[in-house]
């Protein structure tokens, strides 16, 4: 499990204290590059806009002080932007980016498209507001990528939220393309660690021949990458899935839509139609809904090169009468391939899914949701007799929560589940942690020096069984993380008499992550009848400080105590992350 980094989360707080808000949205900065990663800085909805300007990320306003010598190739965002700009808690004229009601206009067109970074910094966009019934090309950026050329769009780090938020246009005579970060993604296009919670609505005006593309991520995606996201917004239209509409010879790993999928033509709970991709690790639920072809995962795959690979799917698929409707896939054509992939056959209301086969080589076959839940680990032959759920599904990726979840998606550290398959990812409990201070087995409030050992443990407690955590323990400022230890056991024989105070902080690594504190204060107290005082005899690691202020006595003799050392000799001093 990886450990949150307090950089991440302090330098953008730093930046938007420390940094004269006014200076944001104007230009002759004297360095548009501060911390020299060769990214530009945005920090306001004013830069956001004037990327448009400079598609090719190598500069801002124009300018480009600060760039390394070789040049800036995109932008950072340092702070959350928010597009309720008056914060009245309603989106209309008097928002900066209104613009009549159409709102936000996307970055770039067909023509001049993004082909540079843009890194969120883990921030998010909130309140994106678009509403534009005549464009073809609509998101956060109208177009990335490049099918002529060999640059490349990266987004990454970045979420979409926001109650006001709305992604919504159409075209009436031609095809229109509708995604949360990009409308039409091209060859070169890279999205990773983004997610989106907002509603995407992709569809055609008025009587017109044109249908709508759209999907939570991307519209239509050619030849482009999405990694370790996921959508949490619904989306509708007529060819639509959660993460992407029409994707074509691109590949989508790590990720995952929980959402409602409304198409006229072809939904999917991941992409509505596809050819030439590869779909690994991948999970929807929710409900798709369709006049026509649907799949839990995708309306239809197409071609030998497609492959689909540690999938799941519990959404609820509902297509229209006489069309291919599947739990998985509605059509999958020429010779397309799923394999250790499965779909619960009551949520979705499908028994069949197109090109199945509970073969060993294919293992693409369905089930009930109880017996989806069933496993704990991959590789099960307990849970449904004569059947292997699971294949091969890697631990690292995978976390199979406890037999009455679903498999969760590990991204980031973080655990994404919906163990009950109701499309809605599970509330997440926050953990608790209690303090128990024990000396030669019986618990006590203080310490007696001389008296026996002494334990001070940690006890965790969470509702939500499944959960790894962390244990964060400080005193005095000095802080040690460790996902293993939750007690510490000591010599009561060389204390120093005065009062200490411990503290700790519990952190879970589930959506979204939650955590619990506690403190405990102590004295160490002199035994009662003392014997001849005789000078002790510090081994020469640890030298107890002279001072005599109490619990501020022995910073480097706690350091190590809370590290995990045993003075009886049966651990060593690290800073380290591991598991509990």
């Amino acid at each position: 499990m990886a450990i949150i980094s307090t950089t991440r989360l302090i330098v953008p707080i730093l930046l938007s204290c420390l940094i004269v808000p006014a200076a944001f949205a104007e230009s002759g900065r004297a360095d548009y590059d501060l911390d020299d990663d060769g990214l530009i800085e945005i920090n306001s909805l004013a830069d956001l806009d004037e990327i448009r300007n400079n598609l090719d990320g190598t500069s801002l306003y124009g300018e480009s002080t600060g760039c390394p010598e070789a040049g800036c190739n995109g932008f950072e965002l340092t702070t959350t932007l928010d597009f309720d700009t008056n914060a009245d808690g309603k989106m209309d004229e008097n928002d900066a980016y209104w613009n009549g009601g159409e709102g936000w206009a996307p970055i770039g067109d067909f023509h001049n498209t993004f082909i540079s970074i843009f890194d969120g910094g883990h921030n998010e966009i909130r309140n994106l507001y678009i509403n534009r019934p005549g464009a073809e090309y609509i998101g956060l950026f109208a177009c990335t990528g490049d099918d002529y050329s060999d640059v490349t769009s990266i987004i990454r780090n970045l979420g979409l939220t926001g109650d006001l938020a709305m992604v919504s246009g159409g075209q009436n005579e031609f095809l229109s393309y509708v995604g949360g970060f990009v409308g039409f993604a091209q060859m070169g296009t890279s999205i990773s660690s983004c997610y989106n919670t907002i509603d995407v609505i992709a569809k055609a005006t008025g009587h017109g021949t044109g249908q709508g593309s759209g999907g939570g991520i991307v519209g239509q995606g050619t030849m482009i990458s999405i990694v370790d996201s996921y959508n949490l917004g619904n989306v509708s239209g007529a060819i639509v899935g959660g993460l992407v509409g029409d994707l074509s010879d691109a590949n989508i790993e790590n990720s995952f839509s929980v959402a409602v999928i409304t198409g006229s033509s072809s939904p999917g709970g991941i992409v509505g139609t596809s050819q030439f991709a590869t779909f690994s690790n991948v999970f929807s639920t929710g409900s798709v809904d369709s006049e026509n072809t649907a799949g839990g995962l995708s309306a239809s795959n197409a071609f030998s090169w497609s492959i689909a690979n540690h999938v799941f799917s519990a959404s609820s698929v509902n297509g229209g009468e006489g069309y291919k409707v599947g739990g998985l896939v509605g059509a999958l054509y020429d010779k397309a391939t799923i394999i250790n992939s499965h779909w619960a056959t009551d949520t979705s209301g499908q028994l069949t899914s197109d090109g199945e086969s509970d073969s060993d080589e294919i293992n693409y076959f369905g089930a009930t949701l109880a017996e989806l839940q069933c496993p704990t680990s991959s590789d099960d032959t307990e849970c449904l007799m004569n059947y292997t759920l699971y294949p091969t599904w890697d631990s690292t990726i995978w976390d199979f929560g406890t037999s009455s979840e679903l498999p969760g998606l590990i991204i980031d550290g973080v655990v994404y589940r919906d163990g009950d398959g109701n499309g809605a990812l599970d509330t997440n409990h926050a953990p608790e942690v209690t303090f128990v201070l024990t000396q030669n087995g019986n618990e006590v409030s203080d310490i007696t020096i001389g008296d026996g050992d002494v334990t001070l443990e940690a006890v965790i407690t969470d509702q939500d069984a499944s959960d790894h955590h962390t244990l964060s323990w400080t005193y005095e400022d000095v802080t040690v993380i460790s996902e293993t230890d939750t007690s510490v056991t000591f010599s009561s024989d060389n204390l120093i008499v005065g009062d200490y105070t411990v503290s700790a902080v519990v952190t879970d690594n589930r959506f979204p992550i939650m955590s619990g504190n506690a403190e405990i204060t102590f004295s160490v107290e002199a035994a009662p009848i003392e014997p001849e005082v005789v000078e002790p005899n510090p081994s020469p690691e640890v030298t107890p400080s002279s001072k005599s202020s109490g619990g501020g006595s022995m910073n480097l003799y706690w350091l190590i105590l809370i590290s995990g050392l045993l003075l009886v000799g049966r651990r060593s001093v690290y800073c380290g992350i591991i598991k509990i």
